[in-house]
């Protein structure tokens, strides 16, 4: 009897009706703002001055009462408030002094939301002072009451030299919020050695322990070659490792001249970068398991092609070093975050100084087998059993996926992550060349969507944990409280992206023994989630110098500007600080 296969038709259609599936989301998820004639919420602009090299202008939100306008950073729920200038003429760079927005807390999410007034200032510098500036204002906004709005305007304005509105200026003067740089006592030598020895110590920090799968692959695979493609293999993963950190200085001055507020790691704040990494990490998880080749053209096939065919992958050690980097700058490391907090506060070519000096530091490892090849003798030589080491490296880059699933579960919602997930299994399904392997590949899907589900539990866990009544959420006004009622206060700056974070709290904050010796002193412990975009712990990093995390700081009446505890916490270090401050 002829054998009916009907596997192709079942990989077409279960392939298209994904495709409609993810297609609907959208757009329910865009309709679900509801449109409107009559619009709660007006823009309008205020043009104030052009003098001195500097051009101000002010967008003024009047906001209809009951009515929240989201703020730019906008918190678990909500779109966030877009400001961009587009059709420029004569405008050099410009910066948006962002007002402090105020926070409403419902039983499961919390917003960030402007009412009533906002007044949001714009200072321009101009290319050359003696023309005319012209642009248009464009804003992105959403607003709730019992519906929600998503709204968009675009504001044309020109602004002649020597302008002025002293209305305008006195306005301006209300909104200002003069932030001071920070000055250090460090000369800048010593400053690239810290920045060096920071970055060697982040190969040894948790967040890079998942990395070191791809890095050891990449020189492991090339024993058997001729010893001059292995140098030049390693050669370009050091200059893939560099470059990521001179792309990440160029990103960082681009968006400090927009007038953001970073830090180190501040792309993992970002849900798009951790949807694409996560992205990347399953692609190659899967390609090391062997379920799958991926149908790419044939540079790309030359780029990430991991066949022990391959003489010299030049183009893939170069992506892997950049790859790594990426993975491995969620946290920072010792001498790492004062190197940064330096770097931020100068011009950009110190800040690339610094940073490649930070890249040359995690390259080292790889430098040093350039210039001492013979230390490659002390490595395994390759054979059969690599094809069980690539399986074991797949794992270890699926477990790091599941762990920025986790980290995603708490920056989006479940539609956004239902149709990320749609979106990768569309993507396996349209490049797989081996379609017979749908059931494996099915199987991965279906772990992926029970490693969200379970990270989902972990993260309730989390939070049940951190509502201990001993640990209670940061804010300036609750520290400032406690200070007046002389209170030692334990503040703690953490994330869900740093791994260095987790292993602080499971060593030593959330062990019984620490929270019982602090609780049995009457220290105050106040906790901070920088997990996504916060403006509050931002300028709060700022006033010490600190740009990353893990931040952990001791504050009291008799030490106002506090004691840093180092990025990574022993109990004994814990015991000694407060038992030094209580005079015990």
């Amino acid at each position: 009897m002829k054998k009916i296969i009907y596997k192709p038709y079942f990989v077409y259609g279960f392939k298209y009706l994904l495709l409609l599936i993810y297609f609907i989301g959208i757009f329910f998820y865009n309709y679900c703002y509801a449109q409107t004639d009559d619009l709660p919420i007006s823009v309008s602009l205020t043009k104030v001055s052009y003098e001195k090299e500097k051009a101000i202008v002010i967008l003024k939100f009047n906001i209809t009462e009951n009515w929240k306008l989201y703020a730019n950073i906008p918190g678990e729920s909500g779109l966030p408030l877009k400001i961009k200038l587009n059709d420029v003429n004569n405008i050099k760079s410009y910066q948006i002094l962002w007002p402090q927005f105020k926070t409403s807390i419902y039983e499961d999410f919390s917003i960030n939301y402007y009412n009533n007034e906002v007044i949001i200032p714009i200072e321009i510098i101009p290319i050359q002072n003696d023309q005319e500036i012209i642009a248009a204002i464009h804003v992105d906004y959403a607003a709730c009451k019992e519906s929600c709005i998503r709204e968009s305007k675009e504001i044309q304005f020109n602004i002649p030299y020597g302008y002025f509105d002293e209305a305008g200026y006195a306005l301006y003067q209300v909104a200002l919020n003069i932030e001071n740089s920070p000055d250090s006592s460090y000369s800048l030598l010593a400053i690239l050695l810290f920045a060096m020895l920071g970055g060697f110590i982040l190969n040894l920090m948790p967040c890079v322990l998942p990395v070191l799968s791809l890095k050891i692959l990449s020189v492991m695979k090339n024993l058997n070659n001729d010893p001059k493609n292995i140098k030049i293999s390693l050669l370009f993963t050091i200059l893939g490792i560099i470059f990521s950190f001179i792309m990440l200085a160029s990103l960082t001055q681009i968006l400090k001249s927009f007038g953001h507020s970073l830090g180190w790691g501040f792309h993992f704040q970002e849900p798009i970068f951790i949807m694409f990494l996560i992205t990347i990490l399953l692609l190659f998880a899967s390609n090391l398991w062997g379920s799958f080749e991926i149908q790419l053209p044939p540079f790309l096939n030359r780029i990430f092609n991991y066949s022990e065919h391959t003489k010299s992958n030049i183009l893939g050690s170069f992506f892997t070093g950049m790859f790594a980097t990426l993975l491995a700058t969620p946290c920072t490391a010792p001498f790492l975050s004062l190197a940064i907090a330096f770097g931020l506060s100068q011009s950009f070519p110190k800040l690339l100084l610094i940073y490649i000096f930070i890249g040359i530091g995690m390259a080292l490892p790889f430098i040093l087998l350039l210039i001492r090849p013979g230390l490659l003798r002390f490595l395994p030589k390759p054979g059969a059993w690599m094809i069980k080491l690539k399986k074991v490296f797949s794992v270890l880059l699926a477990l790091t996926a599941l762990w920025l699933f986790y980290v995603l579960s708490f920056q989006t919602g479940f539609v956004e992550i239902f149709l990320f997930i749609t979106l990768i299994i569309l993507t396996k399904l349209f490049f797989t060349q081996n379609r017979s392997s749908l059931k494996a590949g099915a199987i991965l899907v279906g772990v992926a969507i029970l490693g969200y589900f379970a990270s989902i539990y972990l993260s309730h866990s989390h939070n049940n944990e951190l509502t201990n009544p001993i640990w209670e959420s940061f804010s300036e006004e609750k520290l400032n409280e406690y200070i007046a009622k002389d209170y030692v206060v334990f503040i703690d700056i953490t994330a869900e992206w740093c791994l260095t974070c987790k292993m602080n709290k499971f060593n030593v904050l959330e062990h019984d023994e620490i929270i019982e010796f602090l609780s049995t002193q009457n220290i105050k412990l106040l906790r901070a989630d920088y997990t996504n975009k916060s403006a509050l712990i931002s300028q709060f990093l700022s006033k010490y110098d600190r740009h990353g995390i893990p931040f952990n700081i001791i504050v009291s009446k008799e030490n106002p500007s506090g004691i840093i505890l180092p990025e990574i916490l022993t109990k004994s270090i814990i015991y000694n600080e407060i038992k030094r401050i209580k005079g015990l």
